[in-house]
């Protein structure tokens, strides 16, 4: 009878998906993911919205995912709750200090069940995937599941669409050593997961857009735009605010043993004597550009970052991130 709920719930939620999310899936390495879940796993995704359970659950609709959900639904929706326990919601129930969930999830593991755990531990409103707490990894190192990372554009709306990359599964047998489980060693390996996800964050983003046109004209820029200048064999790239804030990852050229970071230059100093490009995107493509205020806040943040590589997270990698949704 559970089952039956659950499939139900499951099968109208495609209507949603058709009409509001749509869907679109790419693998880290197809080769090595499969496309099916097999045994018990530990799925884990960065998390915006109520209905990023729902993308996971119909792309794996040949298993009964078990999921954890916050205790708004306890607490303010206390009518939605008993369907939530019935159709395989594990409530964590913050206010009261109950963590159950966590028994529960270690009893389903054992019984090679699925779970998913949005391990940020809440909504994140924010432009990336922020760190996670360390309850998923202490269940796949208690229970030996395999740890599933599932990145989200978090993409909702009537003419948008969600875009997904689900990356190859972490042992974390081989993260944290059993002779070694303290707090500083957990740290460390949650850590490693972390910067592993923004990667793939990264690499998401880096598909979503790898379509989008390459027209350069050399016009006035203006705030929000991505610009770049010749550097000989290649182009550098950065996001325009004003004549006096060009944000860049790195230079047009970086001498040796120079650490590249992201960066704030005046644009006389990103072009260097040379004339900028402007972008140009069609009517169409426009519709991903962020509000320039967006751009803004998001471009600043970023200053200090490192972590460059010439090709998944280079330049114009970064202008693409800070620019389009």
């Amino acid at each position: 009878m559970r089952a039956f709920w659950y499939y139900l719930g499951l099968m109208g939620s495609y209507v949603v998906n058709a009409l509001y999310i749509r869907t679109k899936i790419y693998y880290e390495d197809e080769s090595k993911q499969n496309k099916r879940i097999k045994g018990k796993a530990i799925v884990i995704c960065n998390h915006k919205s109520p209905l990023d359970g729902l993308v996971i659950l119909q792309k794996y609709p040949q298993r009964m995912i078990n999921y954890v959900i916050a205790d708004f639904f306890q607490h303010k929706l206390r009518f939605v709750a008993p369907l939530i326990r019935y159709t395989g919601g594990l409530i964590v129930d913050r206010e009261a200090f109950n963590w159950d969930f966590y028994e529960k999830c270690k009893q389903l593991l054992n019984k090679e069940k699925v779970v998913l755990i949005f391990s940020e531990g809440r909504f994140n409103f924010g432009y990336e995937p922020i760190r996670f707490v360390n309850s998923y990894l202490m269940l796949a190192l208690q229970s030996g599941a395999p740890i599933v990372p599932i990145l989200s554009d978090l993409n909702y709306g009537w003419t948008k669409r969600v875009h997904i990359l689900i990356g190859n599964s972490i042992d974390a047998s081989t993260l944290v050593s059993p002779e070694d489980m303290s707090k500083e060693a957990i740290k460390k390996a949650n850590e490693e997961i972390y910067q592993k996800l923004l990667s793939l964050y990264y690499q998401l983003k880096k598909r979503k857009y790898e379509k989008l046109s390459s027209t350069y004209s050399f016009s006035s820029p203006k705030p929000g735009d991505v610009i770049r200048i010749s550097a000989g064999t290649h182009y550098h790239y950065g996001v325009y605010l004003s004549h006096e804030e060009v944000i860049q990852f790195g230079h047009a050229v970086n001498t040796c043993g120079e650490t590249v970071v992201v960066n704030a230059v005046t644009l006389d100093g990103f072009c260097n004597g040379k004339l900028p490009e402007v972008r140009e995107l069609t009517r169409w493509e426009r519709r991903y550009v962020r509000d320039v205020e967006d751009i803004q806040r998001y471009a600043r943040q970023c200053i200090g970052r490192q972590g460059y590589n010439p090709l998944t997270n280079n330049c114009l990698d970064f202008a693409n991130r800070v620019v389009l949704k």
